[in-house]
Parts: structure tokens; sequence; C-alpha cells
């Protein structure tokens, strides 16, 4: 897993990639047991783009390929939401 640090209006974010999927995404990022920092380069560019479209304008429609991993209660809150 790639990892990285963007600033956004809300502050600094965590964000987890592998290829060109979403693996996570942290409010409060610290270090990531497992992570790989990635090298000084960013999210994959359709993370990015679209990240920063909905800092923009929040009016986004997120369709980014992501692989969501939790219990069976987080993945059934994650749903619903």
């Amino acid at each position: 897993m790639s990892y990285a640090l963007i600033d956004t209006p809300l502050g600094p974010i965590g964000l987890g990639w592998e290829s060109e999927t979403l693996t996570g995404v942290d409010l409060a990022p610290e270090a990531v047991p497992g992570a790989t920092p990635a090298s000084n380069q960013g999210p994959p560019a359709a993370i990015a783009r679209q990240l920063a479209a909905y800092f923009a304008d929040g009016r986004c429609r997120f369709d980014l390929p992501v692989a969501i991993a939790g219990t069976p209660f987080q993945r059934r809150v994650w749903s619903a939401m």
C-alpha cells in the first residue's frame, strides 16, 4: 500500500491506495503501519483530481475504485452512509 499526506481545507489528510484503488482516507493522520511512503509522489491522478474537485465546490461525484476492509458492522455503517 502507498500512503501520502495531502493538504486540504480541513487540514492534512492521509490517503492510502494500491494501484488506482483507494484503500483508506485518514482525517487524523499519523504513522500508518505497513504503509510505504509515496516517494515524493502524490496519489494517482484520478484520486487527486476528484478530491480537488470536491474541495473546490463540494459537488463532485466520486467514481473511484475503493477497496473497503472492516468488520461486518463497519461495512454496514459505511454502506448506509
